[in-house]
């Protein structure tokens, strides 16, 4: 006798496979998964940047490890590779303008360039330091920053730097420092610096490691300590030894400036003198920070971290595209509002709002 299977028994396959799509469509509204970045056509995942820079509307330079360089004529859809002016390592671009413009590295290399990249010519710095981040305050006058405490600078285009010292050989710092113990003297009496910003020639902001704020209103002859507020009273920090290392700072001008680093750190003056800790979404080592026409800045990071704001308004985490979690090591953005970002595994954004809403953009 041969089995046939009743009408329910048809309809039990039927009703079971109904019920795994139904639980399919409603686990996926419920479980969207992140958008896939692009695919790549021209960076490979181990492609890392570490600084890009605006010369002009919609126009940026990248720089990338040992010293790669890539140019985007189109705001960062597409990139063409340049001639790297050494296979040393630089770490930070300036530009005077869209063409004159300098580049800063390890071995204390300076480069120079005066057709927005297409070519480099290697200045003598007069140092082995390292160094890490550079200010331009004319077309002749450009400052330098990185290990030992250096700080150089020239006024003559790059043909002579001279560093900044006191009398005694030493970097021109007042180390009577709030928050030092006579056992951190060694340890803290030359810091690593890491980020610079001049707003004059007479002007300028210092940042690193220690929590370092130091800044100069005449020519780097002296150098006050403005990281004493950041200290005591009811912050967490007790002495230097446990501050964060600022990595980058931006001033707008003598009294505005701000700095981040480390456990998502941002602090803030006002009056160029006292500085204050902000209040920040998150603790991701913050590694840049770019000034906006609209008084807003936007600030960099690891794990994609992104933020747009201000110490007066507070700081939001901006629109980026999920599944964006590796670093990002700096941004720039032309007068229209275009940005780009970069940073690890080939990691590109671009914006075309002042970094309100960024894309995926993975392609060379």
């Amino acid at each position: 006798m041969t089995w046939k299977p009743s009408p329910a028994s048809r309809r039990r396959p039927l009703a079971m496979a109904a019920a795994l799509v139904l639980t399919a469509l409603v686990g996926g509204a419920c479980h969207t998964a992140p958008p896939l970045p692009p695919p790549r056509e021209g960076f490979a995942i181990t492609d890392k940047f570490f600084d890009v820079k605006s010369v002009g509307i919609k126009s940026f330079l990248l720089l990338g490890y040992r010293s790669a360089l890539w140019r985007s004529d189109d705001g960062g859809k597409t990139w063409k590779k340049l001639t790297a002016p050494t296979r040393r390592n630089l770490t930070r671009l300036a530009f005077f303008d869209g063409k004159l413009g300098w580049g800063v590295g390890h071995e204390g290399i300076v480069y120079k360039t005066e057709n927005a990249g297409e070519s480099w010519t290697e200045q003598k710095s007069g140092t082995k330091n390292a160094l890490f981040d550079l200010s331009i305050t004319g077309a002749q006058s450009v400052w330098a920053i990185g290990d030992v405490s250096s700080i150089l600078h020239t006024t003559d285009g790059g043909n002579t730097w001279t560093a900044q010292q006191k009398s005694d050989g030493t970097p021109g710092l007042d180390l009577s420092m709030i928050g030092v113990r006579e056992d951190m003297t060694l340890a803290i009496s030359d810091p690593i610096f890491y980020g610079i910003s001049c707003v004059d020639d007479k002007t300028c902001f210092v940042v690193g490691e220690f929590g370092q704020i130091r800044m100069t209103t005449d020519g780097g002859k002296t150098w006050g300590a403005g990281h004493g507020g950041l200290l005591g009273g009811k912050t967490i920090y007790r002495d230097v030894m446990s501050m964060p290392t600022f990595l980058c700072v931006r001033a707008r001008d003598a009294q505005h400036a701000v700095a981040v680093g480390t456990y998502g750190a941002i602090a803030s003056t006002s009056d160029g003198v006292n500085w204050t800790w902000n209040q920040v979404p998150g603790n991701a080592p913050l590694y840049d920070i770019r000034a906006l026409p609209d008084g807003d800045y936007v600030v960099v990071g690891a794990s994609g971290a992104v933020l747009r704001g201000n110490p007066e308004s507070g700081w939001k985490s901006a629109d980026v595209p999920a599944g964006v979690f590796t670093w990002l090591s700096a941004s720039d953005f032309d007068t229209a509002g275009h940005g780009v970002a970069g940073g690890g595994h080939g990691l590109l954004l671009t914006t075309g709002d002042f970094g309100k809403k960024w894309e995926w953009k993975a392609n060379g």
